[in-house]
This record gives C-alpha cells, sequence and structure tokens, in this order.
C-alpha cells in the first residue's frame, strides 16, 4: 500500500508541470529584490542576521529537516513551503532558498533504523527524476518483488 500510494504520488508530481506562478515567483526574486538590494547598496549584500530570527521545530532532529536556519540564508528571498511537489526546484530555486517543511517527494528515508540508513551517513536519499513506480490504479499497490 506504501508503495501504491507515495509511488501514484511521485509519478503524478513529476509528470506534472509547475504552473506559470513558480516562475513569476522565482522572477520577481531575482529581477525585483535582487536590484533593489544592489540600487540600496551598490553590491548584493544582506543586511546582517539577527540572532533573534530563528526557525524553532518540533521536527528538529528528523532527517528531512536538514533546511538552512533563515538567517544564514544568503539570497535575497526564501520559499517557506509545505508542499512537496519539488515545483519550486523545478522552477529554477537553489536548494539554499528552499524551506520545505515536510520535505519532498524526491527525498526519502526508511521509517524505521534499516542497517542501511544506520550505516549512512546520509539516510536520507535522492530519488533520480527519471524514477517512476509502477502501480495498479485499480488497487493502487505496487507490485511486490519476490525473493
Amino acid at each position: 500500500v506504501f508503495f501504491g500510494f507515495w509511488g501514484s504520488c511521485y509519478n503524478s508530481y513529476h509528470d506534472a508541470l509547475p504552473h506559470a506562478g513558480y516562475s513569476v515567483l522565482r522572477s520577481w526574486s531575482t529581477n525585483i529584490i535582487g536590484h533593489q538590494l544592489l540600487a540600496a547598496g551598490g553590491k548584493q549584500e544582506l543586511p546582517a542576521p539577527n540572532p533573534k530570527a530563528q526557525i524553532k521545530s518540533s521536527l528538529e532532529g528528523s532527517a528531512f529537516y536538514l533546511r538552512p536556519a533563515i538567517e544564514r540564508l544568503v539570497h535575497p528571498s526564501f520559499v517557506y513551503t509545505s508542499n512537496v511537489d519539488c515545483f519550486f526546484r523545478r522552477a529554477g530555486w537553489e536548494e539554499q532558498q528552499l524551506l520545505e517543511i515536510h520535505g519532498n517527494m524526491q527525498r526519502w528515508q526508511c521509517s524505521l533504523p534499516c542497517k542501511e540508513s544506520r550505516a549512512s551517513r546520509a539516510p536520507v536519499w535522492t530519488l533520480p527524476e527519471s524514477r517512476r513506480f509502477a502501480v495498479d490504479e485499480q488497487t493502487m499497490r505496487a507490485p511486490t518483488r519476490k525473493p
């Protein structure tokens, strides 16, 4: 059931195209906010970080809580999203500009500490964009592997 449901979601998200709004936001970030910073100081520098501006999360320590804190971002803008569809990435936003509070469909990890996760320095892995799951659309189940 897990691979059927999430495999179907993964396939759907990667087969869909982000709507134009994602690119519009990216354009505003670059062409408006970036230009305002340049005009204000002659060079693109952000104000000094505010030590009181921090992200506090009950999920801290979770494998997907790997995003930098807001005050360490080096770009003039960032995205704080609960979307898991990777559309902001596909629209050109950089890794350092994204805070995906639920992770995303491309990054996976074992739900239980499996041998591979415990042995790895990076227990989260990224599925290639070309990956598609075989899913029976009637039962929403993925085929099981035979031993």
